[in-house]
């Protein structure tokens, strides 16, 4: 994490902790949204949001789909 953001390190996670869901390092969502809890950060996050369509995208991209309708994926993401 360090050699990534260097001197920032801190300053990134306090800010958006679902950043460290990208870094490959086995920090998955539910992860990082307990650090966030821990950091105080609302459950309404715009972070937090698109951390979870992040993932819904992954999801559904690894089953083979390029693309679902709306709803489907809003209940998708929902779930995460």
């Amino acid at each position: 994490i360090q050699d990534r953001w260097g001197e920032l390190t801190e300053q990134v996670i306090r800010d958006n902790p679902y950043n460290l869901i990208e870094l490959g390092i086995g920090i998955g969502f539910h992860r990082a949204d307990r650090i966030a809890v821990q950091l105080g950060i609302p459950p309404d996050s715009p972070h937090r949001q698109r951390a979870g369509v992040r993932l819904a995208m992954r999801e559904i991209n690894g089953m083979g789909h390029v693309g679902l309708p709306r709803p489907e994926f809003v209940e998708r993401a929902a779930v995460i």
